[in-house]
């Protein structure tokens, strides 16, 4: 089963004291937990089963039909979407990401190796901004979910690894922040949070969507009645998350 990784509420205040936009990194997690749901269980779908609230929500939706366009017949929003449209007739279909399924043929000390990890970071880093369904469709593994999971360890990561990790999966900032402050001592909490605003930048734009900047760090967007609604919905079902 896929699932998805969701942070505390904790770290998501924390995660906006940093800059980010939180509002939009629980919209893509939103649309990712309907992605997981449908994949998981076929039966129910994607956006046939939604609530309207999730229904009527652009980006949430927008996201969902960008990865899997036959979810359009189950939105009228998304059959109006002219950018939507533009995004799929542009859309590159190069699928050398799928060759990381053969990570399950391995054994896990072969997975895990040190190069073996960059590697597979890298190669995501790289390929998911034109492959994002990959992140709902991979062979299973270990390593890919750990990595998806918030919980991929590596003893002396670099500066680009960590820029990549970031990029995959923002809360890595948080996650790793303590970690590398010590060992590159030239990084401060400033320049961690830069990192975090450009990985999500770099993660709303996978699903399609346009960034827009937090110029204002004192907003909880946590607090936000709609943010709260995701955040309670993409909680509700627990076998979704890890």
């Amino acid at each position: 089963m896929k699932k998805v990784y969701m942070p505390t509420d904790d770290m998501l205040i924390e995660m906006q004291s940093m800059g980010a936009n939180v509002d939009q990194y629980v919209t893509i997690k939103m649309a990712e937990s309907i992605m997981v749901d449908g994949k998981n269980y076929p039966a129910k779908g994607m956006l046939k089963g939604c609530y309207k609230y999730l229904k009527d929500n652009s980006s949430v939706v927008h996201a969902v039909c960008l990865l899997y366009p036959d979810e359009i017949k189950h939105s009228e929003l998304a059959s109006y979407d002219t950018k939507l449209l533009e995004q799929l007739i542009n859309k590159n279909n190069n699928k050398s990401i799928y060759n990381l399924d053969y990570l399950c043929r391995f054994v896990l000390s072969s997975q895990y190796s040190v190069t073996t990890t960059y590697e597979v970071v890298n190669k995501l880093a790289s390929e998911l901004p034109n492959n994002p369904e990959y992140r709902f469709e991979y062979a299973e593994n270990r390593l890919l979910d750990d990595l998806f999971n918030g919980e991929l360890i590596i003893a002396y990561p670099t500066l680009d690894f960590f820029k990549q990790l970031v990029t995959i999966e923002p809360a890595y900032a948080l996650l790793f922040k303590n970690k590398i402050i010590k060992e590159y001592g030239t990084l401060d909490m400033e320049t961690i949070s830069e990192l975090l605003k450009t990985g999500l930048m770099n993660y709303v734009q996978r699903y399609g969507l346009e960034y827009q900047p937090n110029y204002y760090n004192f907003g909880i967007d946590i607090e936000k009645r709609d943010t709260k609604k995701l955040i309670k919905a993409i909680r509700r079902n627990k076998n979704n998350l890890y």
